[in-house]
């Protein structure tokens, strides 16, 4: 690996490189496990780039075997993608070209035993899988993973002070483990346990230009039933006119899956645009997801939004049918969809 941490990226020059948070990360943590292998925490901004982050320190540490644990599915199959191919390192020069990329295993079926569990590993220099599949593993299996692990990475470690997350935190106790997420804070108030060895500033995020401005379009609609029809109408328009350049897509948002189906309704009657809806419990969720991740949908219906770290930047308009009653769950929203379109730079 080149000295990637003394090349940062210069918006004034537009040289592409590490970010200032990135380097910021990579260094509290190389600096925290020479003295400590407690578990820490490392806040960074969405949109800021925590995966290059540990894509760069997985290299620059040779950690012998890496744990990495998500909250969803899909996220999953991302962040396994990405490590993969070690995301944007080699095409930003980073990276040698020439240089192996890790072996990478993906968690989701039952292994049967501790030695299938250790046959798997030994092949692997990364592991990626969610919590809900540490939590139903086999006693016998998980004491091997936790043998065999050397290094634990947590993506949006905000819900790891809940009571599974937690438990599978403690289990690897005595690993370097770090955890990453834009937000200490749970919606329910509690403050993650673990030490925070580094905070990026927001306000630092939004100078330096990792935040784009958000076009606030309001609607008003008096004739009471007709205001989902308005509110659509207004999103198609804008979803029309940015696709005359942009391959841009629109994320319809509601509050539960019987409004989902109504709201999927009206889109529809847009012959033009290719509409899915998606919710849990919906038969053939996994397939339209990946229809979704593969672009073959203009317009997506969802209940709340479709997941933490989904990794969408076709999608930029968001029209919300349903405004959540807290303005911190809606700004949350926002920030979910902020995350989903940032584009790959």
């Amino acid at each position: 690996m080149k000295h990637s941490l003394s090349k940062p990226k210069t918006f004034e020059q537009d040289i592409q490189g590490l970010r200032n948070p990135q380097i910021g990360a990579i260094y509290a943590s190389l600096a925290h496990w020479t003295h400590s292998n407690k578990v820490a925490t490392v806040v960074m901004p969405t949109g800021t780039g925590k995966t290059e982050t540990m894509l760069s320190l997985l290299l620059l540490v040779r950690c012998s075997k890496l744990l990495v644990v998500v909250p969803t599915d899909p996220l999953r199959e991302q962040i396994a993608d990405k490590f993969i191919g070690l995301g944007l390192l080699k095409k930003f020069g980073l990276l040698k070209q020439e240089a192996h990329n890790p072996v990478v295993g993906i968690l989701k079926k039952r292994l049967s035993d501790a030695d299938e569990a250790k046959k798997f590993i030994d092949s692997c220099n990364v592991i990626v899988t969610t919590a809900s599949y540490l939590a139903r593993m086999d006693e016998a299996v998980f004491k091997v993973l936790v043998s065999e692990s050397s290094h634990v990475f947590i993506d949006e470690a905000h819900h790891s002070e809940a009571e599974t997350w937690f438990s599978i935190r403690e289990a690897f106790q005595g690993k370097r483990i770090i955890q990453f997420t834009a937000t200490p804070y749970r919606n329910d108030g509690k403050k993650s346990r673990a030490e925070i060895i580094y905070c990026f500033p927001l306000k630092n995020a939004q100078r330096e230009g990792y935040f784009k401005k958000i076009e606030f379009h309001p609607v008003y609609e008096w004739e009471k039933g007709e205001e989902d029809v308005a509110i659509a109408n207004k999103a198609v328009e804008i979803l029309r006119k940015d696709r005359e350049d942009y391959p841009h897509i629109l994320l319809a948002r509601v509050e539960t899956k019987r409004r989902a189906d109504e709201i999927f309704e009206i889109y529809s009657k847009f012959t033009d645009l290719k509409v899915a809806k998606i919710y849990s419990g919906l038969s053939g969720k996994e397939s339209i997801k990946k229809a979704i991740a593969n672009k073959e949908y203009q317009v997506v219906v969802c209940v709340d939004m479709l997941g933490e770290g989904f990794d969408l930047p076709e999608l930029k308009i968001a029209a919300f049918h349903d405004v959540k009653r807290a303005f911190l769950q809606l700004f949350n929203s926002l920030g979910d969809l902020h995350a989903q379109s940032m584009m790959k730079s």
